[in-house]
């Protein structure tokens, strides 16, 4: 994983798009540091999230957050898979993901 100019971790693009993995064990390794995480919440609760949010960029990169949030809360509500958060409870997790990325990223194929 590289660094940006900021010192921040940059995501893992591997030939073809993301690596889902190593976004994955990022976000695992700093959810619990994140403002919208209750304290002692484990990983495996938010994980969902963070996955809907990373990949909804290859969905719905062209749009910024504030355009795409009413689709991304409807394609939450139709399927959010074993998760029991509710859209409220899941957005911060999905913003950070999706902020992450970042519009630059080719990840189409990783998502399809």
């Amino acid at each position: 994983m590289g660094r940006n100019r900021n010192g921040k971790t940059k995501p893992t693009v591997r030939r073809g798009g993301l690596d889902p993995a190593s976004e994955d064990s990022y976000w695992r390794d700093n959810y619990a540091r994140r403002p919208y995480v209750p304290a002692g919440a484990a990983y495996d609760t938010l994980q969902p999230a963070y996955r809907f949010g990373w990949e909804a960029r290859g969905r719905y990169g062209e749009l910024n957050w504030e355009a795409a949030e009413p689709q991304l809360r409807r394609d939450w509500d139709d399927d959010h898979g074993d998760s029991s958060l509710d859209w409220e409870q899941a957005r911060g997790a999905a913003r950070d993901a999706w902020d992450r990325i970042g519009p630059d990223v080719d990840y189409s194929r990783e998502n399809r």
